[in-house]
């Protein structure tokens, strides 16, 4: 009779996990070059110590959405790929959270260098990363939590 036929929900959660990571690894080359930079240039170890961190997260969930959302396809991997889309919507609000708070940080403090249309483009920055980052990892999550994906990754492990 050969192996249950994959539902669409489990080929939709495998299909975005492969973009959230194909786009992710955009994000990690940023935040890589960016790392890099300012280790080179920064005097402050504990923040050198956090952008190494969150670019070494930031990788790290990119790989499991991507390797994962492609071996998911055979049914295989469904906890590491939940797992990775749980890390990516933590991520992402993290993600957002500091780009907010620097905004307010900046405007605060009355840098010379900081103006308005710095703040919009952080903001625009922060919503539309919100809207994509959000949309990917919470339609993943639902798409792995249904009931029809959960049993087919039982019947196939």
């Amino acid at each position: 009779m050969g192996a249950p036929k994959r539902p669409v929900a489990a080929t939709a959660a495998a299909v975005l996990g492969i973009i959230s990571g194909s786009l992710g690894v955009f994000l990690a080359l940023g935040g890589l070059n960016s790392t890099l930079a300012d280790t080179s240039s920064s005097s402050n170890p504990i923040a050198a110590a956090t952008s190494w961190f969150l670019c070494l997260t930031i990788i790290a969930i990119v790989t499991g959405l991507l390797v994962c959302g492609i071996r998911f396809l055979s049914g295989k991997c469904y906890k590491l790929l939940l797992s990775s889309v749980i890390a990516q919507t933590v991520m992402t609000v993290l993600i957002i959270a500091v780009l907010l708070i620097g905004v307010q940080f900046f405007a605060s403090t009355g840098s010379s260098s900081f103006n308005i249309s710095t703040a919009i483009g952080m903001v625009v920055i922060a919503v539309f990363y919100g809207l994509v980052g959000l949309g990917l990892s919470i339609s993943n999550l639902v798409l792995l939590l249904r009931p029809t994906t959960r049993q087919w990754v039982k019947q196939v492990s």
